[in-house]
């Protein structure tokens, strides 16, 4: 589970604030999104900007530009899926693809492309909390899932 790729910082920041990443350190689990994705995340939900900035000071949130090849793939992907996804969307896919992360997204058309044409793992919210509490479960501690379901 250690390294995933999101579309969106409000997701993100909606787990911090519920305080179920207290229990995993950045060797564990790391979210990274593109800084297409963070800029225009940012200015769309300045509520989370705050969370955002203490994910990115404890290392847990990486913010990643794409470089030359990157460009040129999302590029081309572009080309190939507009108009169903936006830039930002698709430099997630090129993200995931390229660093064989995996992709957390609400968007299941998203989800369905990344995994039958792109061959990218994607998972949604659902799948992430689930996940996350059951590894806490493992390591010895009582969280009630449907808590953390109505925080996030």
């Amino acid at each position: 589970m250690n390294n995933l790729v999101i579309t969106e910082t409000h997701l993100a920041a909606k787990l911090f604030r519920s305080g179920i990443l207290k229990y995993f350190n950045n060797r564990e689990l790391n979210f990274y999104i593109t800084d297409i994705c963070y800029d225009q995340a940012l200015v769309a939900h300045s509520y989370d900007k705050a969370h955002a900035k203490l994910m990115l000071a404890e290392g847990m949130l990486k913010v990643v530009g794409l470089n030359e090849s990157q460009m040129s793939r999302m590029a081309a992907l572009h080309q190939r899926y507009y108009p169903r996804f936006i830039i930002k969307t698709i430099s997630a896919l090129v993200l995931a693809s390229e660093n064989k992360y995996k992709l957390v997204s609400e968007d299941e058309l998203l989800r369905e492309v990344a995994r039958k044409e792109l061959n990218i793992q994607a998972f949604n919210k659902e799948w992430l909390v689930t996940t996350l509490v059951n590894e806490i479960t493992m390591m010895g501690e009582s969280i009630d899932i449907n808590d953390v379901k109505q925080i996030i």
